[in-house]
């Protein structure tokens, strides 16, 4: 939703923006919106076609499509906390170093790790 989407988007006010896709999706859209004017900010819903969809399940957002679109349609907005670390917004989780993949040592040599399965 950046450039020529986040103007329109302030430009002609929707009242609701709704992204399919998953969590990039939803961090690049969250970013387009957060640019713009709070009072013009449209209400954001999500249709989850991403792989690991963590932000909308964690809201209860249905994983079959025609239910995410009839909550976006139909559903009530909920206000969300929106953190930011330099110039990059987070909804859901920020981290640094390690990814979220758990890892344990892969001998007695502590120094080397491997996935845990």
């Amino acid at each position: 939703m950046r450039n020529g989407s986040q103007r329109k988007a302030s430009r002609d006010r929707f009242d609701l923006v709704v992204a399919g896709g998953g969590d990039g999706t939803v961090n690049e859209i969250v970013h387009g919106l957060m640019d713009l004017p709070p009072e013009r900010r449209p209400v954001f819903g999500i249709v989850a076609l991403g792989t690991a969809n963590d932000f909308a399940s964690g809201c209860g957002i249905p994983a079959d499509p025609k239910q995410a679109f009839e909550l976006c349609a139909r559903g009530r907005a909920a206000v969300i906390d929106v953190g930011k670390a330099n110039d990059r917004y987070f909804i859901n989780a920020a981290s640094g170093g390690f990814g979220a993949t758990p890892h344990r040592p892969n001998s007695s040599d502590s120094s080397v790790v491997r996935p845990t399965p």
